[in-house]
């Protein structure tokens, strides 16, 4: 009977995870070095660039966070269907 746990990880839950560190990591210097230019540096941006900055690296972020909990809701039902399978075929397995 197959499982999910035997499994290895998927090569897309890796790149997941590299580009959310890198992003969650990165983003903040990036923003930072963006807003050192310009007339002013700092808050509020005055120009486009760093608004085009701000608004890309903040919604890769939260792309990349909806992408993960999505990816780890799936995976949670595949295993719940997984252990429910077992379990109705064994009588063992509990759900999780």
């Amino acid at each position: 009977m197959p499982t999910l746990m035997n499994q290895p990880t998927s090569k897309f839950a890796y790149a997941l995870l590299f580009s959310m560190t890198f992003f969650s990591m990165g983003g903040p210097f990036l923003i930072g070095h963006v807003l050192k230019g310009g007339e002013h540096a700092g808050w509020p941006p005055d120009r486009p660039v760093e608004w085009v900055t701000f608004v890309a690296v903040t919604g890769i972020v939260i792309g990349l966070l909806m992408t993960i909990l999505i990816y780890g809701l799936t995976f949670k039902r595949k295993l719940n269907r997984l252990m429910a399978e077992r379990r109705d075929s064994t009588g063992q397995g509990e759900p999780l």
